[in-house]
């Protein structure tokens, strides 16, 4: 059986599915950007990682509005091209505080759900309106299973454009990438522990009016032993449990503004640790 029949089988809900999400207050609910915004930034409870030396170059020079892509924390981003170099590090930035608020706020292997509910609410309060928010366990119906294919596919279920295309080479650059490359080594730092991964995919482009659209794809899979190059190895159906979901979301980059600052005095230096831009 091919690829799509993993996507397209009949999900399996989790333990508390859409309605969960629903009544947890995290379908869309528009953007009120106050200066109490910003005192609940700061007010934010995080759980930080010390800086580590993955051995990364960081030294190249990236041009503003290029098309890129990085690896940040336990998520891959990619931007499309015209998304100016300051707003791609805010995007980043906002991810980076919310995956930090939410491991403070839940355990992101046993609690997935918890610890989503507090990673949206983050998000919101950056300045994202998050869409059709209902991640849901996956069937896998065929012998073998690439993670990193199944999460593509997820993903375009919820942004088509050109920023998917930058996504798929990013993904493909770290399928090349040895095991202990440092870019696979910070991913999967931040992205698993033991033998469960926790990881984000997404996708940023700039729509017809301005706006920012991100497909935000998120991803969660239970392995039988743990192995290296988790996300690009192709795994037996009976050694992987998978759960995820894609949704759309908008930013707003005068919201962002107006707390551009507080994320950044929150985070500290270490947010720029765990950023790696790749090379694609």
């Amino acid at each position: 059986m091919g690829k799509e029949s993993v996507l397209n089988a009949p999900s399996i809900s989790l333990e508390k599915s859409w309605s969960f999400w629903k009544n947890a207050g995290v379908v869309c609910r528009g953007i009120i950007m106050t200066t109490e915004s910003v005192a609940q930034i700061y007010a934010l409870d995080l759980m930080l990682e010390p800086a580590i030396d993955f051995g990364i170059q960081r030294s190249k020079d990236f041009s503003d509005g290029a098309a890129s892509a990085a690896v940040n924390g336990s998520s891959v981003v990619a931007f499309s091209q015209g998304i100016p170099l300051q707003t791609q590090e805010d995007i980043l930035y906002s991810m980076q505080i919310a995956a930090a608020s939410a491991n403070k706020k839940a355990n992101r292997q046993s609690n997935i759900e918890g610890w989503y509910i507090e990673y949206i609410r983050v998000l919101e309060l950056t300045g994202w309106v998050i869409r059709n928010w209902a991640p849901t366990r996956r069937s896998i119906d065929e012998a073998e299973v690439d993670v990193a294919e199944v999460a593509l596919d997820l993903l375009a279920t919820a942004i088509t454009g050109p920023a998917l295309v930058v996504m798929k080479a990013a993904v493909d650059a770290m399928k090349s990438m040895s095991d202990d490359d440092g870019y696979i080594r910070l991913f999967e730092h931040y992205g698993a522990d033991g033998s469960v991964g926790n990881f984000q995919l997404g996708a940023v482009e700039e729509g017809a009016a301005g706006d920012l659209n991100l497909g935000l794809g998120a991803y969660q899979f239970t392995m039988s032993e743990r192995k290296k190059k988790i996300l690009f190895i192709k795994w037996r159906k009976q050694e992987v449990k998978l759960w995820g979901g894609a949704c759309n979301a908008v930013f707003s980059r005068a919201a962002y503004d107006d707390v551009r600052q507080a994320v950044k005095d929150k985070l500290g230096p270490s947010r720029q640790d765990a950023v790696a831009r790749l090379d694609i």
